[in-house]
């Protein structure tokens, strides 16, 4: 499948990685010109940064809407799984009502237009009282060993040089944190509170 050509007059405009790819290479050009910055370099930079913050902000955006549609969706699946069990619930309550209705008229089965109601009876089953008292002949001990990994202590070990047979030290994913600065409002209560601090320390 061919891709649709673009219009004429437009350019495409590049991704994030391109940008940061495009930065880059300034970068690695002014290193190669033993530090030295020529105006276009500059110039250069200065727009590459302008152009990669603009497509962060975009990206920061998208981010910012799937957060709240993920959230929206919790909440929505909350929701329809109380919906869901408050229904099965009425279901089960329905059926025992037709149940005690059929064992009032002692019938084991009965019409209901193109369907047939039975009654079938309940499957015995084991209902545990007390379990000190049940004989050995019936309950038997079972014990289950569970083998606890310190992995943070294992972590500290493997950080410092040592090897611990079994493990290796890996490295996560890279990850971003997002931080947005304070409101004016709530620098001006922090420093109120700092001031109330210092002043109960003196």
């Amino acid at each position: 499948m061919t891709k649709p050509a673009e219009k004429e007059g437009t350019t495409k405009k590049p991704n994030l990685i391109e940008l940061a790819d495009a930065r880059r290479q300034i970068i690695e050009k002014v290193i190669a010109q033993s530090g030295e910055i020529t105006p276009e370099d500059e110039a250069a930079l200065s727009e590459a940064d302008s152009k990669l913050e603009e497509k962060l902000e975009a990206y920061l955006a998208v981010i910012d809407r799937f957060n709240d549609l993920a959230e929206r969706a919790k909440i929505e699946a909350e929701i329809a799984s109380a919906y869901a069990g408050s229904c099965l619930r009425a279901v089960e309550g329905l059926k025992n009502r037709i149940v005690v209705a059929m064992s009032a008229a002692d019938t084991k089965s009965i019409k209901a237009g193109y369907r047939t109601v039975s009654r079938v009876a309940g499957k015995p089953s084991v209902k545990i009282l007390n379990e000190s008292l049940l004989p050995p002949s019936v309950a038997t001990v079972k014990f289950v060993e569970k083998l606890e990994i310190d992995k943070k202590r294992i972590l500290t070990i493997l950080q410092a040089g040592e090897l611990v047979e079994g493990a290796i030290l890996e490295s996560g994913r890279d990850s971003i944190r997002v931080t947005s600065p304070r409101r004016s409002s709530e620098i001006a209560s922090a420093n109120a509170a700092e001031g109330e601090k210092s002043e109960v320390a003196a």
